[in-house]
């Protein structure tokens, strides 16, 4: 393995114990107790004026951009942008100036509030989680869902030829399957079992499937007897099955024998896999895997597809003619559990984003939808999924569902779990919900609740508008409109939930390594507050202008061609706001104590002793973990209006202002206002400015040889180090400590399965040789 090292893009600070003595009731007598309401002028009002300087450049995206709005682009660049569907983003602009948006700024500063104050996350979805399951169901197949009456059905529409056993040409069907297909009520042979040829799925590449509807597979639609009507029906041509014959209905044989170490003759259900190169004896793998192609030929099938990044690569089709098999019934609860499934999904992540429903799947959406099913041993459905590659819910096992979600994973000592059993825990730890009690930011910043538990009681406060305004930063120069001003972003590729060896942690313990398969919210916690570490160095621009990217990819021929613009399928393109340009804005408050003004203060500037060589890094805009997005923060000016003398008489306005002249604007607070509160942990506090300090090497994980993300976390999974795997910690100062680059697994694609099993002549996953291990000893 590499000794290099490199650093996560984020780490977290640990949930601790509620900031309780600052939290208040959430109720209307409570907000006039502490008078922080918005009825009268009682505390300090007044403004502060920033100014903020680019360190490293800021990702300036505001709305899509139309590609014929961009002036510049030439024949190459419109080709990119449409055939990789490239997002194009205006800039967001004041008075034709660069700008950052208000919310941007105010969501940056309650997130370091947060922090120090161990306040509630108020951005925190309450999100089952998924994750692919390294198991291979020993049977599955491909089905549609439909609702008759009150009744939810499952029709079988055929199996992938991976699920047939058998060796040296003889191929059979697992007992569950052929329990799944028996021919319907209808047929002349109802109740009996189907004969393969009818059962096996024809596996076609994904260039046949027309432009038109590469996107859109087969779907079912119910008339009102009950029948089902197919849309995208298409012609389909393939290699005869003649050569082979039928014994039994339940299995399949060639007309020779396979023997090892000798080659097969060519046969059109048979596929000869290619030679591993760590393979000493000269053997021969085969599967056999049914081939067609869509387009051709005079019978009709519906098909489905399989996609990677929204990208076909290939589908399986199912004629019409065999399409006999009995419907099956199923629950309601199994068609919730897919439901739930779906909605854990980027794409419906991307569809509710900005919309109040969060279900973006329903009954309705996926009623007569193509789907993969599991069967138990009498051919019942028990999981349903949306592809073969089957995902898993934290906590469930192969007999029971969970429930669990992201609240179950807050630590207890930070407040319960969001069971039923828990609701009634004050210090709950999940967004505010109308019944617990109103945090530090949140008295600031104000907060609307999630779910309105008691709307019903008017003394109860369920929504508080802030006492801080934030107005938009606006840079000094005009902005000039120019593809030249445009870079390409990166997709992320850093780990999603549950992730765990990012994610979380042994409950009660400081750090540790947790697995997938072992994560549970009564064992396990989430590691706390996120936050993203800072680049010493600002970006390569060259590796993201989109004029230099696109000249580059379209300098390439053939599969390289297509094999580059397949890495950028789907990115971003925007303009930014470039290193060393300077935004002001304006912060208004209200009402506020002292103590709450020096915490805005300490929010604006953390380190409250800075010097100009070594001031504290902000981050705003995309790509943070790319290194986009450093700024620095400086107060300029300090008003303080007496807003109780300024209504109560014709007199001018009273106002005290500090200059930076005037020495710290820290101190300067503390001497004019002196407190004994402080509403944030100096540990805390410490603990933001340690994990701030920029650092070299900070990428996402990727092993040294490998492309993709994924790849270091199989590695790392695999890893028989003494320590065991690789997971995020902070040092005894609360830094960010390396991790170490593994090598890539071997094995094709490097997925879970592949590398650990060795394929038989049917294609089929077999036990690994456990005392021949072929991964390398990933030793740190």
């Amino acid at each position: 393995m590499t000794n290099k090292t490199f650093h996560n893009p984020y780490n977290f600070i640990p949930f601790s114990k509620l900031c309780d003595t600052q939290a208040i009731e959430s109720s209307k007598a409570s907000l006039q107790k502490h008078r922080i309401g918005h009825e009268r002028f009682s505390g300090l009002s007044g403004r502060i004026n920033c100014q903020i300087t680019v360190q490293h450049p800021v990702v300036n995206g505001n709305q899509p951009l139309p590609p014929q709005s961009l002036e510049g682009l030439d024949d190459d660049q419109k080709e990119f942008i449409k055939n990789c569907q490239i997002k194009l983003l205006a800039p967001y602009l004041r008075d034709g100036k660069h700008a950052i948006p208000a919310a941007s700024i105010r969501g940056m500063l309650s997130n370091l509030g947060e922090i120090i104050t161990v306040s509630p996350p108020r951005v925190l979805e309450d999100a089952s989680m998924y994750y692919r399951n390294g198991k291979v169901w020993k049977n599955q197949a491909y089905g549609v869902i439909y609702k008759k009456a009150q009744q939810w059905y499952l029709k079988p529409l055929g199996i992938p030829s991976l699920m047939l056993l058998g060796k040296k040409g003889v191929y059979k069907i697992p007992k569950a399957l052929r329990n799944a297909f028996v021919y319907d009520d209808e047929h002349q042979q109802h109740g009996q079992l189907m004969p393969l040829d009818e059962i096996i799925a024809t596996r076609c590449p994904a260039y046949s499937f027309p432009k038109p509807l590469e996107y859109a597979a087969s779907r079912a639609d119910i008339d009102e007897a009950g029948q089902l009507n197919w849309r995208h029906t298409m012609a389909l041509t393939e290699a005869q099955v003649s050569h082979g014959k039928e014994q039994r209905l339940c299995q399949w044989e060639l007309p020779f024998e396979i023997k090892e170490g000798t080659p097969l003759p060519k046969h059109p259900w048979v596929e000869r896999l290619k030679l591993k190169p760590r393979s000493k004896n000269k053997q021969y793998n085969y599967r056999i895997i049914r081939k067609g192609i869509i387009g051709k030929g005079d019978k009709s099938a519906i098909y489905t597809i399989c996609k990677d990044h929204d990208r076909v690569q290939n589908g399986y089709a199912f004629y019409l003619d065999n399409l006999q098999a009995k419907p099956i019934e199923i629950s309601q609860l199994l068609v919730d559990r897919f439901c739930a499934l779906l909605n854990s999904t980027d794409k419906a992540r991307k569809e509710r984003k900005g919309k109040d429903n969060k279900e973006v799947y329903d009954e309705n959406r996926v009623n007569g939808r193509i789907v993969v099913f599991n069967c138990d041993e009498h051919g019942q459905p028990v999981h349903l999924c949306d592809s073969q590659m089957w995902r898993k819910r934290v906590g469930a096992t192969d007999e029971a569902d969970s429930e669990h979600s992201v609240y179950d994973f807050l630590p207890s000592s930070a407040g319960q779990p969001s069971s039923a059993k828990y609701k009634s825990h004050a210090d709950e730890f999940q967004p505010f919900n109308g019944e617990r009690k109103l945090s530090v930011m949140e008295q600031l910043f104000g907060t609307v609740a999630d779910d309105k538990i008691d709307v019903q009681s008017k003394q109860k406060v369920t929504a508080f508008a802030s006492r801080v305004r934030v107005y938009d930063a606006i840079a000094s120069q005009p902005y000039q409109a120019d593809v030249n001003n445009y870079y390409l972003l990166r997709l992320a590729t850093g780990p999603k939930l549950p992730a765990p060896t990012m994610y979380f942690k042994p409950r009660g313990a400081e750090q540790g390594s947790v697995t997938k398969s072992a994560l549970n919210r009564h064992e396990h916690e989430a590691k706390g507050y996120k936050v993203y570490l800072r680049h010493k160095t600002p970006p390569e621009l060259q590796a993201y202008h989109l004029p230099s990217v696109v000249s580059s990819v379209m300098g390439f021929q053939g599969d390289k061609r297509k094999e580059e613009l397949a890495k950028r399928k789907e990115c971003t393109a925007a303009p930014i706001i470039e290193k060393g340009q300077t935004l002001e804005f304006e912060l208004e408050f209200d009402n506020l104590k002292p103590q709450e003004l020096a915490l805005l203060l300490t929010l604006l500037e953390p380190k409250t002793t800075r010097t100009a060589q070594d001031p504290f890094i902000h981050q705003l805009g995309q790509a943070k973990p790319y290194g986009f997005g450093a700024v620095t923060l400086k107060v300029q000016q300090l008003t303080l209006e007496d807003k109780v003398a300024r209504y109560a008489s014709f007199e001018p306005e009273v106002t005290t202002r500090w200059h930076p002249e005037h020495g710290n604007v820290h101190d300067w607070v503390q001497r004019a206002y002196p407190t004994q509160v402080q509403l944030w942990r100096p540990e805390r506090l410490s603990w933001l400015l340690a994990l701030a300090e920029p650092l070299d090497d900070v990428q996402y994980p990727q092993c040294s040889d490998g492309d993709f993300s994924f790849e270091w976390f199989v590695a790392n999974d695999r890893s028989r180090s003494e320590e065991g795997p690789q997971f995020l910690r902070t040092d005894s100062d609360n830094r960010s400590e390396p991790l170490v680059e593994l090598e890539k697994p071997k094995g094709k694609g490097g997925n879970n399965n592949k590398p650990r099993h060795n394929i038989n002549q049917a294609g089929h996953n077999k036990p690994r040789n456990k005392r021949k291990p072929h991964w390398k000893d990933n030793r740190r």
